[in-house]
């Protein structure tokens, strides 16, 4: 039985691969760049959504939700399911963005 010398057909054994696996390891793969910082207020305000989820929210809150939304030029308003058509009223008048709804999580259980 011969042994086969350490040479490119035939790495040492000390490199770092487990015995039996060929070749080196493939490198891992790179993550995608990362989107660039919002600078301003503008850009800022492009990403984020302005939120009312509460349930018992007023529709004047609504209607206020939306004003701000189209003053700061937001990406997206959130409402509570009740409130979508009032919110996307809005957004037809020109008062807002896109309304976009949330089912709201039970609510938690009274206090003994």
């Amino acid at each position: 039985m011969t042994t086969a010398s350490p040479g490119p057909d035939h790495p040492a054994a000390d490199e770092s691969r487990p015995a039996g696996r060929p070749g080196p390891y493939p490198p891992p793969p790179v993550p995608p760049p990362l989107p660039p910082v919002p600078t301003t207020r503008a850009e800022l305000a492009a990403v984020i959504d302005h939120t009312l989820l509460r349930p018992e929210a007023t529709s004047d809150e609504i209607i206020k939700l939306c004003a701000d939304a189209a003053k700061w030029k937001v990406a997206a308003v959130c409402v509570a399911p009740t409130h979508v058509y009032l919110a996307a009223a809005c957004a037809r008048r020109g008062d807002g963005p896109v309304p976009a709804a949330f089912k709201p999580l039970p609510a938690p259980p009274p206090a003994r």
